[in-house]
């Protein structure tokens, strides 16, 4: 395990930033008009208030507990023998054709990102997926590569700017419609996602489990070997009391009540769940909407969040335990053991949220003086300019409609016949920066939970950072003169 080694990143991160809140001033806009304020500079009980206040602020915390409800439920999936028996049969069946498999993930991971635009809910689906690519022999940073990086990859050109909440952000913020930009999102999707397999798929098959030789003593090298070898929330050995069927069609049936149930249809114009929703809704009996009641504060699908998930992750394990007569007891402590493995990626989950946190409580926060340095008053598109705006402002918001927020005032007041190419550019430069920055929730979310060092990372993701902003860069300049 390398102990702690994004925490040091983030934390190092963080030191950075408040250094320098003492150097660049703050400031505002207002109708694309920049105001310099003065410095805001954080104090030494600031580096100890502002961990603590993002550690226990809700929405921080609220994902936390996605990634728990989801270690919980693979670990009664381990327990009933359903996940061993999944992951040996699929594996089985591409046993010779790995690269073929491994295409396929990244692909599918990819298009679910542009998609769907829900990141954190596919993670309900990717041990399951890194577990088949473990046991194909692939190695950790190869089958991060296909899953973790395959979603931030297609969430460089997601065409579908929706969140949970329902608004379309990039419309919101920057007044592009999807329509406007679906074409050039859709060319550069295709252009990164080769990209993106190329480096998945380059090299013999002997790469896909090489890993540098290591200096120290046998004993050492045996305990490394041992621990590469550990595939995280699967045990192989477990043994499925009955036929897995049951138990993978519900496991199935809860990935697609996910996804259909996160995104929101309404906001498209497709109003099918609301009208269902309703039409359940007001079924009176006596007078009494017993439907309404037994639902409670459940939404109907398309408006449903963190919370609900949840819910139905906890939902599901409890109905597999008891379809395959798992006792109270096992099913809880199953539960449990998952959950507990899952406690270090859930806190690096939140502290990937600190600068974001910090940033946000701050009154005059110094990126706007950034953003006026190299965009402000300028009446036109340029490319470098908004390209470095974005790639800082990547580093600070681990949320991509707060970047938007922070750049929205002087992109539409003094650039605004340049919004669609604008939002495509930030777009693509946010993602191929959470490919490499400590504040990328999906990255941190993925190197924890696969074990790989943050340093070992950085030496290699630089070539794919390389190829991807090379691509972009061109793609969007030759766009920039359609």
């Amino acid at each position: 395990m390398k102990k702690h080694n994004l925490l040091k990143a983030i934390g190092i991160l963080f030191l950075f930033y408040v250094v320098l809140t003492w150097i660049i001033p703050g400031g505002t806009f207002s109708s694309g008009t920049f105001t310099k304020g003065s410095t805001v500079p954080l104090g030494f009980g600031d580096l100890f208030l502002y961990p603590i206040a993002t550690s226990v602020h809700q929405m921080f915390v609220l994902s936390a507990l996605v990634v728990l409800a989801i270690g919980g439920l693979y670990g009664v999936l381990n327990k009933t023998g359903i996940l061993a028996s999944m992951v040996g049969g699929l594996s089985k069946k591409f046993k010779g054709k790995e690269l073929l498999f491994i295409a396929f993930t990244t692909v599918f991971y990819a298009l679910a990102s542009t998609g769907l635009n829900l990141s954190l809910p596919l993670f309900l689906i990717i041990p399951f997926s890194v577990a088949v690519l473990r046991t194909l022999n692939f190695s950790k940073i190869k089958t991060f590569l296909a899953t973790f990086g395959a979603i931030i990859v297609g969430g460089m050109t997601s065409f579908v700017g929706y969140n949970m909440d329902g608004y379309d952000y990039i419309n919101y913020f920057l007044g592009v419609e999807i329509k406007s930009t679906i074409v050039y999102s859709i060319i550069l999707f295709v252009l990164t996602l080769a990209i993106l397999l190329v480096f998945v798929l380059i090299g013999n098959k002997k790469d896909m489990k090489i890993e540098k030789t290591k200096k120290g003593s046998k004993k050492d090298k045996e305990e490394e070997t041992k621990e590469e070898n550990v595939i995280p929330l699967y045990d192989k050995d477990s043994k499925v009391s009955k036929k897995p069927t049951v138990g993978v069609i519900l496991f199935v049936i809860a990935i697609l009540i996910t996804f259909v149930s996160m995104f929101n249809w309404s906001a498209l114009g497709i109003d099918l769940f609301d009208t269902i929703y309703t039409k359940i809704t007001t079924v009176t009996i006596n007078d009494f909407a017993i439907f309404q009641k037994l639902l409670g504060s459940i939404s109907a699908f398309g408006y449903w969040g963190n919370y609900e998930l949840i819910m139905l992750v906890v939902l599901t394990a409890i109905t597999i335990a008891c379809v395959y007569k798992v006792s109270a007891k096992e099913a809880m402590d199953a539960f449990i053991a998952g959950a507990k493995k899952m406690l270090p990626v859930a806190i690096v989950v939140i502290f990937a949220n600190l600068l974001l946190y910090t940033i946000n409580s701050t009154e005059t926060p110094f990126f706007q003086t950034i953003v006026n340095t190299l965009i402000g008053g300028a009446s036109k598109f340029n490319y470098f300019a908004v390209a470095g705006v974005s790639a800082i402002g990547s580093i600070f918001y681990s949320s991509y409609p707060y970047l938007l927020f922070s750049v929205y005032d002087p992109i539409t007041n003094t650039m605004a016949s340049d919004a669609n190419i604008i939002s495509i550019t930030i777009q693509a430069i946010y993602g191929i920066v959470s490919l490499i920055v400590p504040t990328s929730v999906m990255l941190v979310l993925g190197l924890q939970y696969l074990d790989i060092s943050y340093k070992e990372w950085l030496k290699y993701i630089w070539k794919v950072i390389l190829a991807l902003l090379v691509v972009v860069t061109i793609a969007i300049l030759i766009m920039s003169i359609i």
